[in-house]
């Protein structure tokens, strides 16, 4: 199936508005969260997106993982980082897909890559320091502690030149066929 026609792709950021479910095969969901870090639009909208992804996210049951995807070329906005903690403070699984790198000379792309995993390990950094905290204070380090929980492969896709496509599809593959075997149990 060509996912072209049925998720529309524009031009102008920030055009997903709602969750839109795409049930592939009964074996995976792939559910797309409004991307509001280059939308033009008003700080009150902005804030009910948030609202949106976070009652999404405490209510997913079944969240294998979530794929936060930064443009190359503007690498990550605040919005991000809110995105990220989120992730983080409630211990979903995640990973970085980097878009856009049709749009970066291979140098320019290097020094992306070198600055989003310098951005990774600071993350890391901070949560380790974090479940310390929490447990010297509350010596209760499992029920309260976060999870850095990522999978460290960054992809780089184009989706116009359409590199590393076939690589995020078999990556999301996988993770239906992980569900396919759970649910043959």
């Amino acid at each position: 199936m060509n996912y072209r026609e049925v998720a529309q792709a524009s031009k102008t950021p920030g055009r997903t508005r709602h969750l839109f479910i795409y049930n592939l095969l009964n074996y995976i969901s792939v559910v797309d969260l409004p991307g509001y870090g280059f939308a033009k639009v008003s700080k009150s909208l902005r804030d009910n997106w948030s609202i949106l992804i976070e009652e999404y996210l405490n209510k997913a049951k079944n969240l294998k993982r979530a794929l936060c995807l930064i443009e190359c070329t503007e690498l990550f906005t605040p919005y991000d980082y809110v995105l990220l903690d989120m992730f983080i403070m409630k211990n979903i699984p995640f990973q970085i897909i980097v878009t856009k790198i049709d749009k970066l000379k291979a140098e320019e792309l290097h020094h992306a890559m070198i600055k989003i995993i310098s951005i990774i390990e600071n993350y890391k950094k901070k949560v380790k320091v974090f479940n310390e905290n929490i447990h010297k204070k509350n010596n209760t380090f499992k029920k309260e502690s976060c999870e850095f929980n990522i999978n460290e492969y960054l992809f780089n896709v184009s989706s116009l030149k359409r590199f590393g496509i076939q690589e995020l599809r078999a990556n999301l593959s996988l993770i239906a066929l992980d569900n396919a075997k759970i649910k043959q149990r």
